[in-house]
């Protein structure tokens, strides 16, 4: 009786182990936590690219942006790659956020400096940097004259 009670375990342990464990929320250094269920996701790296694109034809900037970041995540190593990082680049650089498009830009001439979408990510880091300067250059003036205290009145000859 003991040996069917074991035997029934052990097909129980080896069908659960044999399952499929997908999570839905993973944590990712750097990212926080993200949904990898694989909506949206297509069956290669060019396929995703062309989908990524064709929403980013439509207007729909925030899918493609998730699109291109799951063609970089999903297959990083592939043809596509580089343009899917410059492409997220140039969406966080549209949408307003120039410090995540620089580091994104960044990224992209590290992990594919003969790629020639680097060389367009130095386009993207130089137009962050120098809006960056710009902006410093105007803040500090600005409050340079603030600062400065008005020259006082010399007094009257009598």
């Amino acid at each position: 009786m003991r040996s069917i009670h074991f035997a029934v375990f052990l097909v129980v342990c080896f069908c659960l182990y044999a399952l499929p464990a997908q999570a839905a929320l993973v944590w990712r250094p750097g990212e926080g936590w993200t949904d990898d269920r694989g909506a949206g996701m297509e069956s290669s790296s060019k396929d995703q690219l062309l989908h990524a694109q064709t929403l980013e034809t439509a207007g729909d900037l925030p899918s493609a942006y998730k699109a291109y970041k799951g063609l970089a995540r999903k297959w990083p190593r592939s043809y596509s790659a580089p343009e899917a990082h410059f492409k997220m680049a140039w969406l966080e650089l549209r949408s307003g956020s120039p410090y995540m498009a620089l580091k994104t830009a960044l990224k992209l001439m590290i992990d594919y400096p003969g790629s020639v979408f680097a060389w367009y990510a130095m386009f993207i880091t130089i137009v962050v940097v120098a809006g960056l300067i710009l902006i410093t250059y105007a803040v500090t003036r600005r409050g340079l004259r603030r600062i400065k205290p008005k020259p006082e009145p010399e007094p009257a000859l009598t």
